[in-house]
């Protein structure tokens, strides 16, 4: 099954979008998720691939030990379009972890680690942190459910060199947070992650995923990182696969990308919900940190994205 990875543009603000293709076994449809560092690494080094050996065809014939053939698994390289090259992958040498690939007219011996990442399965590719944060920060969340909202934000500074936030609640009675639980929701939520994906092999298919996904949302958060991105998080009723509790889950991002539903674990989804209820009815922080004066009073908060 082929699986394609492109860079797209107009999905993230002022950044490449990395996405991973696959068409459904069970269903026929195209499955379209986030690429992860995998694929960021594919790109990077096909950029850069060099050789450690070349060897130019003779008369168009190739020896059969070097397993280079027509059926051989074959890596497209495209732009805009238009085909770049073409590159067989034929034998890999186990003593040096190299890798015997065909480009044109040329046979070449290359690091067998690029390549190889194709064989461990599509999920490899795909971006399995539910909030990837590099250099930015998450500065404002709205927790939506059972009609109820939570909406927090936060305005990250530096004490000397170490990055802090700080972290209000604009909802119900508006306050600023204590550091300690602003620090616990910001981690609860960047460490959310992919579990199963339905088209793991034990991931029950893209089929019931589908449905489980086709009912009103338990809860939602919207999530506005500090380059003006929004995320957008999705929690289905809770379903149980394989004796295990899982949470149908959907992203989206800025609007305009909605991945397939996954899974995260139960557990996880709850104790995202314990962090709300502690920010639900927190009280005043006692002392304010000593920049405040430098902070926002009244800063101007984008509209999130649906």
């Amino acid at each position: 099954m082929p699986i394609v990875l492109k860079k797209q543009k107009d999905i993230r603000k002022n950044a490449y979008f990395l996405t991973v293709h696959s068409k459904d076994s069970e269903t026929g449809e195209t499955l379209v998720f986030e690429g992860g560092y995998n694929a960021e690494n594919i790109f990077r080094e096909f950029s850069v691939l060099k050789a450690k050996g070349v060897e130019p065809i003779a008369d168009g014939k190739v020896a059969a030990s070097l397993q280079l053939n027509e059926n051989s698994p074959q890596i497209l390289l495209k732009s805009s379009g238009k085909l770049l090259k073409k590159i067989w992958i034929g034998k890999k040498k186990s003593f040096d972890s190299t890798r015997i690939v065909r480009e044109g007219n040329e046979v070449l011996i290359v690091q067998g680690n690029t390549s190889d990442r194709f064989t461990r399965g599509i999920g490899e590719f795909r971006q399995k942190q539910l909030v990837n944060l590099r250099d930015e920060s998450i500065v404002e969340t709205i927790w939506e459910e059972e009609g109820k909202t939570l909406h927090l934000d936060n305005h990250p500074y530096k004490d000397q060199t170490v990055k802090k936030n700080f972290w209000r609640r604009l909802s119900g009675k508006p306050i600023s947070l204590e550091q300690s639980l602003g620090n616990s929701w910001n981690n609860q939520v960047i460490s959310q992650l992919v579990e199963l994906y339905p088209d793991d092999p034990n991931g029950a298919g893209y089929a019931v995923a589908k449905s489980l996904t086709n009912v009103p949302a338990d809860a939602s958060l919207k999530i506005r990182i500090s380059n003006d991105d929004w995320i957008t998080l999705r929690y289905y009723p809770k379903t149980n696969i394989n004796s295990i509790d899982y949470r149908p889950t959907i992203r989206i991002i800025n609007g305009k990308f909605s991945e397939p539903p996954f899974y995260i674990r139960e557990d996880s989804f709850l104790r995202l919900k314990e962090v709300v209820g502690n920010l639900e009815k927190a009280e005043q922080k006692k002392e304010e940190p000593a920049n405040q004066n430098s902070l926002p009073k009244n800063p101007n908060i984008p509209s999130p994205q649906k």
